[in-house]
């Protein structure tokens, strides 16, 4: 077993989500159901590359069919099946 990390790729992905419940206001009693005031989660960061831009967490498992998750490679430059790794 190696403490090397295996190479990889990093990737960024397009995601279309409906809806997502923004509180970065706070809950506010007259636009939300009462069943969201107790809900609390540290689910969206400042990012780090865009200034003033917001990162947001979704866990695939929560997506709905509706909703799409899809790599960004518009150069078409990752593989597409094993035998691109040849």
């Amino acid at each position: 077993m190696s403490s090397l990390l295996p190479p990889g790729t990093i990737v960024s992905y397009q995601l279309t989500a409906d809806p997502v419940a923004d509180f970065r206001q706070g809950f506010d009693p007259s636009h939300w159901n009462p069943v969201w005031e107790d809900f609390t989660c540290d689910l969206l960061f400042q990012s780090r590359l865009n200034v003033g831009g917001m990162n947001l967490v979704l866990f695939p498992d929560v997506l709905t069919g509706s909703d799409s998750l899809s790599v960004f490679d518009p150069g078409q430059s990752l593989p597409k099946n094993q035998d691109s790794w040849e």
